[in-house]
């Protein structure tokens, strides 16, 4: 093996014995280092360009001390020999595409010293063969590293920074530590590939490119592994990202996550901060974010736009499975929930977040509600989000309060309960009965409230107290057909100028309902109001004072003998109940303050068994005795 030094002082190619000596510093006019051959650059090689004018294959490379440009052209530089193969320096400029590659097939270790270049003048690395372990040195800065071949060695564990691609190959095995590789490119796109190689150590993303995966990628197994973000875009390329530890970007430079059809999943189990994104002033992501977490113990700690730069635009889709932890949330940037629990359930340090998409509580334990409330506050008219929760109970209070467009629908609720529903963005039952102590649309909002025929919104007193079913058809489209809603506990009922198929006053146990209709100086249009019994109870209407009630018919069930008011809120204050044709007859009720009017009859015959009461005030009755002789017209309904 010879030693060859350059010694050109000026422009020269590699080829020209001109530029070649067998001493530093010496005579030139030595034969061109070959294959079995070393070539050394230092200071007394000049500062002019050493042009690699073909591809050639040499034992060692030392840049040390070199002040010219090495210029590669589309041409590359093989090293055959172990050990410290390359040593560079940061005196010397490249150009081309300079790219050395490693080529001993022994089972040796060999080692790369590239020094710390800049980012222009790095220079790549491609190992294409060979068993033994490759190293980089600590602090070393090259472009690209790339595993090839038939190469089946390993890569040990060094803090190293890459302008270039990372591309590692099957059959070759990557040594797990704590030193930190760092992507540092600052234009273009560096390319991930994985070949399905668990990455177990930290990575850093720190310059201002896109740094893409080409195949699905793993970074750790049991021992932490940190991703930091610190700028550019983590290009997902449509595949996951599987990771033991904490994605942390904590800063407020310009940087990016392009999901595409990909996800981050991160499988750590333990009391750690998770996801640690507090300020999001200048993040943003693309795609459809999907985030998930399984911890089963501690607290999974999830900082997303805590501190800085939430917006719809920026929030992710959330996903924890498993069961057992607790789950510190940010109270706001969340784009989908779901809450995946296999067994126990998890505990959220955050009750009120809001929630820019759907909400899916998977919870098989039926009265776990995680939330105290949750704000649905979707403005994207392009997607349709969903209410769900299969297996446990809703929040509380669900505030629908999206943009205009923007619609919610329920799916899978198997009869669970929320307290309060505050809708003002459009709402779809799709198919199933929503359940609440208080259904609230009384707001100018742009908004459809869809409840699908055959379903219900059932006003209940789970909760306790009176139920209420309040709107305003301002900015208001209700789409009713074939639905109803149905009061089964006490309360009210006022959506002036609105129009209703069917109000439902269910009484399910012994006892009365009472309830409420209309406003002061409004009036409301319901066609059809029944009631069911339970015994010889009957639920109490009872119209606001002042107001009007269009109706088409009232059905009931019960023939007893007890009496229920049909009354105002005001005694001595009357009500307008109005029925354009037809005749209608009531039992069992003590009327007051009541004008029937519009056209049509208006019958309450004090006899058995009807036994109306007239007790004041009313105009437009007809209290006489009636027979069922005299005509078919009262009708019994059974629901």
């Amino acid at each position: 093996m010879a030693a060859r030094f350059w010694v050109s002082g000026g422009t020269g190619n590699w080829s020209s014995t001109t530029n070649w000596s067998t001493a530093s510093g010496g005579s030139r006019g030595a034969s061109v280092p070959g294959a079995s051959d070393t070539a050394t650059f230092n200071a007394s090689s000049g500062s002019g360009t050493a042009t690699v004018d073909s591809s050639v294959t040499i034992q060692t490379l030392t840049m040390t001390g070199f002040t010219g440009t090495l210029a590669f052209g589309t041409n590359t530089i093989s090293l055959n020999s172990t050990g410290t193969v390359f040593t560079g320096a940061t005196t010397f400029s490249v150009t081309g595409t300079p790219l050395i590659r490693l080529t001993n097939t022994s089972s040796a270790a060999r080692t790369i010293n590239a020094s710390t270049p800049t980012e222009a003048n790095s220079i790549s690395f491609e190992v294409v063969a060979g068993s033994g372990s490759t190293v980089i040195t600590t602090s070393t800065q090259i472009r690209s590293l790339i595993f090839s071949g038939t190469y089946t060695g390993s890569l040990a564990n060094t803090a190293r920074t890459l302008y270039g691609d990372l591309t590692f190959k099957s059959g070759m095995t990557i040594a797990a530590g704590p030193g930190v590789v760092t992507l540092a490119a600052t234009s273009g796109t560096q390319n991930i590939v994985s070949a399905a190689l668990n990455l177990n150590f930290p990575i850093t993303l720190a310059g201002t490119a896109t740094y893409q995966l080409q195949d699905d990628l793993s970074v750790g197994t049991t021992t932490l592994r940190t991703i930091t973000l610190t700028s550019g875009t983590l290009d997902l390329n449509n595949f996951t990202l599987t990771h033991f530890g904490i994605f942390s970007s904590n800063n407020n430079n310009t940087r990016a996550i392009a999901f595409g059809t990909g996800s981050y999943v991160n499988t750590r189990s333990a009391s750690a901060t998770y996801w640690d994104f507090p300020d999001i002033t200048n993040f943003s992501c693309t795609g459809t974010p999907n985030v998930s977490f399984s911890p089963t113990s501690g607290t999974c700690t999830i900082a997303h736009g805590t501190s800085a730069g939430g917006a719809e635009a920026k929030a992710l889709n959330f996903t924890f499975g498993n069961s057992g932890a607790t789950i510190a949330l940010s109270s706001s940037y969340v784009l989908d929930l779901t809450l995946l629990n296999a067994g126990d359930v998890h505990t959220y340090t955050n009750s009120t977040p809001t929630i820019y998409g759907s909400y899916s509580n998977q919870n098989n334990i039926t009265s776990n509600a995680p939330f105290t409330s949750i704000t649905l506050a979707s403005t994207n008219t392009s997607r349709i989000n969903f209410i769900e929760s299969p297996g446990a109970s809703l929040p509380a209070t669900v505030n629908v309060s999206g943009g205009t467009g923007t619609i919610y629908k329920l799916l899978n609720l198997l009869g669970s309960y929320a307290s309060a529903y505050n809708v003002s963005s459009s709402l779809d039952t799709n198919g199933r009965n929503l359940s609440c102590n208080a259904f609230n649309f009384n707001n100018s909002n742009t908004k459809t409230i869809t409840v699908s025929s055959g379903n219900c919104i059932e006003i209940s007193n789970n909760f306790g107290g009176s139920g209420t079913f309040v709107g305003s058809m301002v900015g208001t489209t209700l789409s009713l057909t074939g639905s109803k809603v149905q009061f089964e506990s006490s309360g009210s009922f006022n959506v002036p100028n609105g129009t209703f198929p069917e109000l439902n006053i269910g009484t399910l146990s012994p006892g009365q309902y009472t309830v409420t209709i209309g406003s002061s100086g409004n009036t409301q249009t319901i066609t059809t109001i029944k009631e069911n019994s339970y015994g010889s109870s009957l639920g109490k209407i009872v119209l606001a004072a002042n107001s009007t009630l269009n109706v088409v018919d009232m059905f009931y069930t019960n023939s007893g003998s007890i009496t229920n008011p049909l009354t105002t809120t005001v005694s001595g204050t009357q009500a307008t109940l109005n029925k354009t044709s037809g005749t209608l007859i009531v039992n069992q009720r003590n009327i007051r303050d009541i004008v029937a009017t519009g056209g049509a009859v208006f019958r309450a015959p004090t006899n058995a068994p009807y036994n109306n009461v007239n007790a004041g005030n009313n105009t437009g009755w007809d209290f006489s005795p009636f027979s069922l002789s005299q005509g078919n017209f009262f009708l019994m309904f059974d629901m």
